[in-house]
Protein backbone atom coordinates (compact mmCIF):
# COMPACT_ATOMS: atom_id res chain seq x y z
CA UNK A 1 0.00 0.00 0.00
CA UNK A 2 1.24 3.29 -0.55
CA UNK A 3 -0.05 6.51 0.18
CA UNK A 4 -0.52 9.65 -2.32
CA UNK A 5 1.55 12.34 -1.99
CA UNK A 6 1.69 15.95 -2.96
CA UNK A 7 4.05 17.49 -5.68
CA UNK A 8 7.12 19.04 -4.03
CA UNK A 9 7.47 22.25 -4.80
CA UNK A 10 10.73 22.96 -3.19
CA UNK A 11 13.10 20.20 -4.22
CA UNK A 12 16.40 21.63 -3.01
CA UNK A 13 15.77 20.97 0.33
CA UNK A 14 19.79 19.46 1.11
CA UNK A 15 21.09 18.23 4.60
CA UNK A 16 22.50 21.47 5.36
CA UNK A 17 19.32 23.27 4.96
CA UNK A 18 17.51 20.86 6.69
CA UNK A 19 20.01 20.78 9.59
CA UNK A 20 19.33 24.33 9.84
CA UNK A 21 15.47 24.23 9.59
CA UNK A 22 15.42 21.46 12.19
CA UNK A 23 17.88 23.00 14.51
CA UNK A 24 19.47 19.32 14.53
CA UNK A 25 23.80 19.13 15.02
CA UNK A 26 25.48 16.31 13.00
CA UNK A 27 26.84 13.03 15.38
CA UNK A 28 28.99 11.93 12.71
CA UNK A 29 31.22 14.41 10.21
CA UNK A 30 31.09 11.22 7.42
CA UNK A 31 28.46 13.10 5.35
CA UNK A 32 27.20 14.84 2.26
CA UNK A 33 25.37 18.49 3.01
CA UNK A 34 24.18 19.05 -0.83
CA UNK A 35 22.78 15.82 -0.88
CA UNK A 36 19.16 16.26 -1.57
CA UNK A 37 16.57 13.48 0.22
CA UNK A 38 14.12 12.24 -2.53
CA UNK A 39 11.42 11.94 0.47
CA UNK A 40 11.00 11.75 4.07
CA UNK A 41 9.65 9.75 6.82
CA UNK A 42 8.82 9.94 10.57
CA UNK A 43 8.37 6.75 12.41
CA UNK A 44 9.57 5.00 15.66
CA UNK A 45 8.50 1.76 14.68
CA UNK A 46 11.23 0.32 12.14
CA UNK A 47 8.69 -2.22 10.74
CA UNK A 48 6.87 0.53 9.77
CA UNK A 49 9.87 2.42 7.91
CA UNK A 50 10.87 -1.11 6.12
CA UNK A 51 7.53 -1.26 4.85
CA UNK A 52 6.36 2.34 3.58
CA UNK A 53 9.83 4.05 2.66
CA UNK A 54 11.30 4.97 -0.63
CA UNK A 55 14.62 4.23 -0.77
CA UNK A 56 16.99 8.19 -0.60
CA UNK A 57 14.49 9.01 2.26
CA UNK A 58 15.57 10.79 5.21
CA UNK A 59 14.22 8.92 8.44
CA UNK A 60 13.02 10.93 11.56
CA UNK A 61 12.71 8.72 14.55
CA UNK A 62 13.22 8.45 18.78
CA UNK A 63 14.19 4.91 18.06
CA UNK A 64 17.62 5.32 19.13
CA UNK A 65 19.32 1.96 19.01
CA UNK A 66 20.99 0.15 17.01
CA UNK A 67 18.40 -0.98 14.97
CA UNK A 68 17.65 2.71 13.64
CA UNK A 69 21.24 2.36 11.48
CA UNK A 70 20.63 -1.51 10.25
CA UNK A 71 16.83 -0.55 9.21
CA UNK A 72 18.30 2.87 7.57
CA UNK A 73 21.09 0.47 5.95
CA UNK A 74 18.53 -1.38 4.32
CA UNK A 75 16.06 1.19 3.69
CA UNK A 76 18.85 3.06 1.47
CA UNK A 77 18.24 5.86 3.50
CA UNK A 78 20.26 9.40 3.09
CA UNK A 79 20.37 9.54 6.95
CA UNK A 80 18.81 9.57 10.12
CA UNK A 81 17.64 12.70 12.65
CA UNK A 82 16.73 11.72 16.53
CA UNK A 83 13.77 13.68 17.77
CA UNK A 84 13.46 14.85 20.78
CA UNK A 85 16.89 15.08 21.79
CA UNK A 86 17.25 11.52 22.17
CA UNK A 87 21.30 10.47 22.07
CA UNK A 88 21.64 7.30 20.19
CA UNK A 89 23.48 4.36 22.12
CA UNK A 90 27.69 4.39 21.19
CA UNK A 91 27.12 1.54 19.34
CA UNK A 92 24.60 3.10 16.97
CA UNK A 93 27.16 6.30 16.03
CA UNK A 94 29.84 3.59 15.65
CA UNK A 95 27.93 1.86 13.32
CA UNK A 96 26.58 4.81 11.52
CA UNK A 97 30.42 5.54 11.10
CA UNK A 98 31.23 2.09 10.00
CA UNK A 99 28.74 2.30 7.35
CA UNK A 100 28.49 6.07 6.35
CA UNK A 101 25.02 6.97 7.45
CA UNK A 102 24.58 10.11 8.43
CA UNK A 103 22.83 10.89 11.99
CA UNK A 104 21.75 14.43 13.81
CA UNK A 105 19.60 15.32 16.52
CA UNK A 106 17.29 17.81 17.16
CA UNK A 107 15.59 18.89 20.18
CA UNK A 108 12.09 19.23 18.48
CA UNK A 109 9.68 16.77 18.53
CA UNK A 110 8.75 14.47 15.32
CA UNK A 111 5.36 16.53 15.00
CA UNK A 112 7.27 19.91 14.88
CA UNK A 113 10.14 18.25 12.60
CA UNK A 114 7.66 17.32 10.54
CA UNK A 115 6.00 20.73 10.02
CA UNK A 116 8.59 22.68 9.53
CA UNK A 117 10.08 20.06 6.65
CA UNK A 118 6.13 20.20 5.06
CA UNK A 119 6.24 23.89 5.32
CA UNK A 120 10.32 23.96 3.79
CA UNK A 121 8.87 21.72 0.81
CA UNK A 122 5.26 22.84 -0.26
CA UNK A 123 5.30 26.69 1.19
CA UNK A 124 8.81 27.93 1.52
CA UNK A 125 7.89 31.35 0.89
CA UNK A 126 6.70 31.41 4.52
CA UNK A 127 9.66 29.67 5.91
CA UNK A 128 11.84 32.51 3.61
CA UNK A 129 9.23 35.65 5.59
CA UNK A 130 9.83 33.87 9.12
CA UNK A 131 13.19 34.13 8.70
CA UNK A 132 13.14 38.30 7.14
CA UNK A 133 11.26 38.51 10.50
CA UNK A 134 14.61 37.85 13.01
Amino acid sequence: MKFASKKIINSNLNLSSIIELLEAKPLVDNYDPDVVPESFFAADLMSDILAFVDSNALILTGLVNIQSIRTAQIADAVGVIYVRGKIPEPETVELAKKINIPIFVTKNSMFECCGRIYLALYYPELIAKKSDEK
